[in-house]
């Protein structure tokens, strides 16, 4: 728990302070997330790893266009007894991109087989990747070019019938983002599985850069029932749940 405690605060210590150019997909290319959840183990220090090492590798595959970006979350209200802690979204043009890596040595030339074995096992024991999902960005606005100090992640179930008649929904309804506290709005539909057994099928992530502005908008309670285009397009699909994150470190392409 105290190892937990100390990876949290020193995520905390970076969430403001990092800053990094986020551009909406062109209209005639695809953007692809693929969101990894991860569980640290509290007995090692996953965040200096990630900080130190894999942070220095993801700037190198920016730097030479294979990736987009690469974002690390923290997932509010998360301990040792949550399912993950760690949200981490890679940002590619094309899917296959992200299985184009340089590796770990590619950024310490230096270290010897002893070094890297060594590296390969802590890292493997200082962390579980609980779960890997793959997304494509559908729309996207956003008020600047840095990443937000914090993301809501809205997942949602969608009937095959109404998917298309969900999108529009979403992009009509984000009509309104200048007249609302968000920073940034993103929808997303997930791509790594398909079928009716799966939990949630679309995701769209509301982004802050304050528990302030996010309260602006949960507190009002509003009545959707008068707005018979907003009952419909709620209609169309089921909010599963939501979940809110903290940005603790963000890579893009160094100018």
């Amino acid at each position: 728990m105290k190892k937990l405690l100390l990876l949290s605060l020193s995520f905390c210590s970076f969430c403001f302070s990092q800053k990094a150019t986020t551009v909406p997909p062109p209209a005639t290319q695809n953007q692809y997330v693929e969101i990894s959840y991860i569980k640290p183990n509290p007995e090692m220090n996953y965040g200096k790893i990630l900080n130190e090492n894999w942070k220095k590798l993801h700037q190198k595959r920016a730097d030479n266009g294979t990736i987009i970006g690469w974002d690390v979350w923290w997932a509010d209200g998360s301990n040792d007894e949550s399912d993950y802690n760690i949200v981490i979204a890679t940002l590619v043009n094309h899917p296959d991109s992200l299985r184009v890596n340089p590796g770990i040595r590619s950024v310490f030339p230096e270290w010897n087989d002893n070094q890297y074995n060594r590296f390969v096992n802590e890292n493997k024991k200082s962390r579980k990747i609980v779960k890997n999902r793959l997304v494509v960005v559908k729309e996207g606005v956003f008020r600047g070019d840095s990443v937000s100090s914090m993301a809501v992640l809205n997942y949602m179930k969608v009937d095959i019938k109404n998917a298309a008649k969900y999108e529009n929904f979403e992009k009509e309804y984000m009509k309104g983002f200048k007249q609302s506290p968000k920073y940034g709005w993103v929808l997303h539909k997930r791509v790594d599985k398909v079928g009716s057994a799966l939990k949630w099928n679309y995701l769209t992530a509301d982004l802050y850069n304050s528990m302030d502005d996010l309260m602006k908008e949960r507190v009002p309670t509003g009545d959707p029932s008068k707005n018979k285009a907003l009952m419909k397009g709620l209609a169309t699909r089921d909010h599963v749940w939501s979940e809110t994150l903290w940005n603790w470190m963000s890579i893009r392409k160094k100018e």
